[in-house]
C-alpha cells in the first residue's frame, strides 16, 4: 500500500501479517530544507503506523531505519546495540522512532 503515514485510513491494516515501514523523507539536505515536515512524516507518521499497526494486531512489524543513527560509528560490524551518534535531523528522527519501537515493543498488547 501505498500511502501517507500521518493521515491514512487505519482500517487498511485489518487482516494484515505484516508491515514494513518505508516512509519518510529520506535524506539528510531534504530533512534540513523542511524541518517541520520531516518531524511530521519521519517521527510521528511513523509512530502513528506503528500504533495502528500494533492496534490492528499486525504480527510483524519492520522499520526501515538508517546507518547514519550511528554517525562515523565506532569501528565495523555495527549493530543495533551499537553506540548511536546521530548528527543530523534525519538521523535524529529515525534513532527517537527506534526508541519508541523497542519501548512499544515491550509494552503489553491491548487485548
Amino acid at each position: 500500500m501505498r500511502a501517507d503515514v500521518r493521515g491514512f485510513d487505519r482500517s487498511l491494516l485489518t487482516s494484515i501479517d505484516g508491515v514494513v515501514d518505508l516512509s519518510g523523507i529520506s535524506n539528510d539536505p531534504s530533512c534540513e530544507l523542511e524541518p517541520e515536515l520531516t518531524r511530521s512524516m519521519n517521527v510521528d507518521g511513523a509512530k502513528r503506523l506503528a500504533i495502528a499497526a500494533r492496534e490492528h494486531g499486525v504480527r510483524r512489524y519492520v522499520f526501515s531505519s538508517s546507518c547514519s543513527v550511528y554517525g562515523h560509528g565506532e569501528g565495523l560490524g555495527l549493530t543495533e546495540a551499537s553506540a548511536r551518534h546521530p548528527v543530523s535531523l534525519y538521523a535524529r528522527a529515525k534513532a527517537e522512532v527506534e526508541d519508541f519501537l523497542l519501548e512499544l515493543g515491550k509494552a503489553p498488547a491491548a487485548r
